[in-house]
This record gives structure tokens, C-alpha cells and sequence, in this order.
């Protein structure tokens, strides 16, 4: 991220450059199922009780590595130092394309079966809490309460 005096810059790509007669990659991309918990049902789990944790994944996006062969879809031209135009590709999940959300949550939700199926029949940890994760999370943000 970039500091131009003291306001930090952090560009937004949503994919909809167009070129004449010819869609954009936001028009190609599919949002995917919505996976997005209801904010209503979070707010209200998180107000259940006394306790409550508030999380938000740093760079939740950034953390999400492309297959290889994807980031020709996701490529961009800048201007060098030199002044000639370069192109550049995108190596982790874009924040602000149609389908990031969704594969956000879909990693996020993958990791919390992965790690369910790790720890289901270890006594040392709680799979409730797991559980309480999947219902808890919105985007990169999650809201939970608990008792003690």
C-alpha cells in the first residue's frame, strides 16, 4: 500500500473495463451461490451473550492465492517508472471483483470443515466453537458472543 502525504492509497479493481463491443470481465464472472450469513441472524446471535468477540481477517482477500493459470484473467497494464506500459497480473483474490466474496466466504468455510473434520473426537478441543465460527462470519468479518 502506497502513502502519497499522509493518506494511504488502496486501489479497488471491479473488472469492468470495457472495450467496444466486447463485455467486461464483471460481465463474464458469475457472483456464485450467496454464502453471506444474515446479517439480522448475526446481530442477533451476538447479542445473546455477556461476552462478545468482534474479528476482522487483515487482508482477507490478499491471503487467497490464484491457480496459476487464472491470473491471465486477472491482469492489468500500469506505467512504469520508465513511462511504457506494462502488464501485470494478479496472484491473489482482487477485492472488489463480482466473485471475490463468494470465494472468500467458500475458503473460509472450507477451512472451518477441514479443521471440524481435524478435531472431531479430540477431547482437547471444542467443535462447538467451530460451529458458532460458520454462523458468525460475514465476509471477512465475524461477530460471536459467548459466556465465559
Amino acid at each position: 500500500m502506497k502513502t502519497v502525504g499522509t493518506t494511504r492509497i488502496r486501489p479497488v479493481f471491479d473488472a469492468s473495463a470495457k472495450q467496444k463491443g466486447s463485455p467486461t470481465l464483471k460481465d463474464c464472472l458469475g457472483k456464485g451461490l450467496n454464502l453471506i450469513e444474515l446479517i439480522p441472524s448475526i446481530l442477533h446471535r451476538f447479542r445473546m451473550n455477556l461476552i462478545v468477540v468482534s474479528v476482522d481477517i487483515r487482508k482477507a482477500f490478499l491471503q487467497i492465492r490464484l491457480y496459476h493459470k487464472d491470473k491471465d484473467y486477472l491482469s492489468f497494464l500500469w506505467y512504469g517508472t520508465d513511462g511504457k506500459l506494462k502488464n501485470y497480473r494478479h496472484c491473489r483474490v482482487v477485492f472488489g471483483v463480482t466473485s471475490s466474496s463468494f470465494l472468500l466466504v467458500s475458503v473460509i468455510q472450507y477451512l472451518l470443515e477441514s479443521t471440524f473434520k481435524e478435531l472431531n473426537g479430540n477431547p482437547k478441543y471444542k467443535v462447538d466453537i467451530i460451529n458458532q465460527l460458520e454462523k458468525s462470519v460475514y465476509v471477512d468479518n465475524c461477530l460471536a458472543s459467548v459466556k465465559n
